[in-house]
């Protein structure tokens, strides 16, 4: 696969995960979290770690694709 292919799949694949993990925290934000009647908490907690993990994968995406872009420029 050629550099350029690289950079740019790993842009897009970054970008679709960034958008991943804000929405996680867009959902969690807006999730209703609640004690019911037998003291049991309802809460979507899972989406904090979802959306952290989002956030650091793309960061690795777009660290890949700035790695591939710059050998590009240089080569």
């Amino acid at each position: 696969m050629r550099k350029v292919q690289v950079h740019r799949w790993a842009m897009r694949l970054g970008t679709l995960l960034l958008l991943v993990g804000l929405g996680c925290f867009v959902a969690k934000a807006f999730t209703p979290t609640y004690v019911d009647a037998s003291g049991m908490l309802h809460e979507s907690f899972f989406l904090l770690p979802l959306g952290y993990a989002g956030l650091f994968a793309s960061l690795v995406s777009y660290l890949v694709a700035g790695f591939t872009h710059g050998q590009r420029q240089h080569a």
